[in-house]
C-alpha cells in the first residue's frame, strides 16, 4: 500500500504542467499594444469606406475626375491595413508555437526561461516597427483622399446637420422679418404726421410703396414658413442619413428646392429697400 501510494504522488507530479500563466498574461498585455498601434488604422478605414461605398451609390459618373482616384487611394490605404494585419498575425503564429514547444519540452516545475520574455519583446518591438511603416503608408493615402473630397467640395450631409444649419440661417431671415416689421411701424409713423386726409390723391401716392412694402412682408413671411416647414421634415428624418453633394452626385431635388428660396429672400429683401426708399422721396 505505502508503494502505491508513492506511486500515485509521482503520477501526479510528473502530469502536472508548466505554469503559464506570466507568459499568457504577457502575451495578453502585447495584444493591447498591437490593437492599440492599428487603432487609428481601422477605425479610419472602415468610416471612409462606408463614406466612400455610399457615395458612389450616389455618384453618376464613377470614371470621371476625381471618383477613380478616390477609388486608387481607398484601394491603397485598404492594401496598407491587410499588410499591418498579416504582420500580426505572424506575431501571433510565432507566439503560439513557442508556447506549443515549451508545452512540450520543459520538465515538470521548470520555469519559462527569461528568455523567451525577452524573445517575445523583441517580436513586439518588431511588429511595432512594422505597423508604424504601414500605419505611416495609410497616412498618406488616407491624407491624399481626404484632401481630394476637400478640393472637389465632396461631403455627406446628415439630416440632423442640414436641419440644424437651415434652423441658423432661418433666424437670421426671422431677424429680417423683425426689422421689417418695425421699418414698416415708423414709415406708417411718418406717413400719419403728415396729417394728409386719406381719401386725398396725395395721401393715396405716399402710400402705395408703403403698401408694397407690406405686401413685400407678406412674401417673405410666405417663404420663411415653406423654409420653417422644411426644417420641421429635416428634423423628424432619420438624424443618421442624409445626402451627398460634389461633381456628378445625383440630385436631390428637395434640398435644391429649399436652397432656391434663400436668393429669393435676399430679392425680397432688396425690393423692400427700395420701396422704403421710395416711400421717404414722396414724403419728404
Amino acid at each position: 500500500m505505502q508503494n502505491l501510494r508513492w506511486l500515485s504522488i509521482f503520477f501526479l507530479f510528473s502530469c502536472a504542467s508548466v505554469d503559464f500563466s506570466l507568459l499568457d498574461q504577457s502575451m495578453k498585455d502585447d495584444h493591447l499594444v498591437l490593437v492599440t498601434a492599428e487603432h487609428h488604422v481601422l477605425e479610419n478605414y472602415f468610416s471612409l469606406q462606408e463614406f466612400h461605398n455610399d457615395l458612389l451609390t450616389e455618384c453618376l459618373q464613377r470614371d470621371s475626375t476625381p471618383y477613380p482616384d478616390l477609388i486608387v487611394y481607398l484601394d491603397s490605404m485598404r492594401f496598407a491595413m491587410n499588410d499591418m494585419n498579416a504582420s500580426r498575425a505572424r506575431f501571433y503564429n510565432q507566439n503560439l508555437k513557442v508556447r506549443e514547444n515549451l508545452e512540450s519540452t520543459l520538465k515538470r516545475g521548470k520555469k519559462i526561461p527569461e528568455s523567451v520574455y525577452d524573445d517575445l519583446q523583441q517580436r513586439l518591438q518588431a511588429y511595432n516597427d512594422s505597423a508604424s511603416m504601414f500605419d505611416a503608408e495609410f497616412r498618406v493615402y488616407e491624407n491624399r483622399y481626404r484632401s481630394t473630397i476637400e478640393k472637389y467640395g465632396i461631403r455627406f450631409i446628415s439630416h440632423s446637420g442640414y436641419a440644424e444649419n437651415l434652423v441658423e440661417r432661418i433666424i437670421s431671415w426671422e431677424d429680417s422679418l423683425s426689422a421689417q416689421n418695425l421699418r414698416i411701424a415708423a414709415a406708417r409713423e411718418a406717413l400719419n404726421r403728415q396729417g394728409w386726409d386719406n381719401r386725398s390723391e396725395q395721401f393715396r401716392k405716399a402710400y402705395l410703396p408703403l403698401s408694397e412694402m407690406e405686401l413685400n412682408r407678406k412674401v417673405l413671411l410666405s417663404k420663411l414658413t415653406g423654409l420653417n416647414n422644411a426644417h420641421n421634415r429635416y428634423e423628424v428624418a432619420r438624424p443618421e442619413e442624409g445626402f451627398y453633394v460634389g461633381p456628378f452626385i445625383v440630385d436631390r431635388h428637395d434640398v435644391i428646392m429649399v436652397e432656391a428660396l434663400f436668393p429669393q429672400l435676399d430679392s425680397i429683401m432688396g425690393v423692400f429697400r427700395a420701396d422704403e426708399q421710395r416711400f421717404y422721396s414722396g414724403i419728404n
